[in-house]
């Protein structure tokens, strides 16, 4: 994981930058904020398919 006061260089183009590898809940909201355009996700929703749904609702709330 980076660390918290890591932040993009601003882009001089429109590429998107999306994060992944290891998002869940708990960081999904500080890779935004260190200015990733969107965050990846799979193992977060699909480890425990009984909380498959539970999860995806959760980071989409953040």
């Amino acid at each position: 994981m980076l660390n918290r006061d890591f932040s993009l260089p601003q882009r001089l183009n429109n590429t998107k930058l999306i994060a992944l590898g290891g998002i869940d809940d708990k960081n999904a909201e500080a890779l935004s904020l260190m200015g990733f355009d969107g965050v990846a996700v799979l193992g977060f929703i699909w480890n425990d398919p009984s909380k498959a749904i539970s999860n995806f609702k959760r980071i989409q709330e953040r």
